[in-house]
């Protein structure tokens, strides 16, 4: 197995002027609506105090690991982080819009496509020896994996199988589980994920 150093993209890295600005004040909303202090909030959510002045000032670039935190501890969607919080009856993405989330030295990331407050769909392409490991999201959150290319190796729990192109996978996300490329080729699919507020 490859040791395997991950690059989380920084929203202000992103090519947007105005990102950070509305994670910004959408942080300070949310802190507000629920009549939190600083602390109470930075305890809620995770992350220490100075980071959280930092994120509420727009000076802040957030790891995906402290926007997870983040959201979970508000209750709101990664969707609502980034940027996809906007709620038409119908939104379309171009391949422009997508942001890449993480990304490996050797060549591996995450794009997020688009998402809400309660579902996001993710591109990933994985590098043959990389794994990704994960901790239990939310309870009840719930993972599809559709395969592109290449093969990938899931394990959720003690349960491990190993998926090829154009097979599907539904994955209890609510547990620990890990994507793996056993191949010598890159893997490409595509991840659903439903995460309940």
């Amino acid at each position: 197995m490859v040791l395997e150093i991950v690059q989380y993209h920084a929203l202000m890295e992103q090519g947007a002027s105005g990102v950070a600005e509305r994670l910004a004040t959408f942080l300070r909303e949310l802190r507000s609506e629920r009549r939190y202090t600083l602390d109470t909030a930075a305890r809620q959510l995770g992350i220490s105090r100075r980071l959280l002045v930092d994120l509420e000032g727009g000076e802040a670039n957030p790891s995906l690991t402290t926007l997870l935190r983040i959201a979970e501890g508000y209750g709101v969607g990664l969707g609502d982080l980034v940027g996809f919080a906007d709620k038409p009856g119908l939104t379309v993405r171009g391949q422009g819009d997508a942001q890449t989330l993480w990304s490996t030295d050797l060549g591996s990331w995450g794009r997020l496509l688009i998402g809400s407050n309660k579902l996001e769909l993710w591109h990933w392409m994985m590098v043959p020896g990389e794994e990704r490991v994960s901790d239990p999201h939310r309870p009840g959150t719930e993972e599809i994996v559709r395969m592109l290319s290449g093969r990938l190796r899931i394990t959720v729990g003690n349960e491990e199988r190993e998926l090829r192109a154009r097979q599907t996978a539904l994955i209890a996300g609510d547990r620990p589980h890990s994507y793996y490329n056993p191949g010598h080729e890159p893997t490409s699919f595509h991840l659903v994920v439903h995460e309940p507020l």
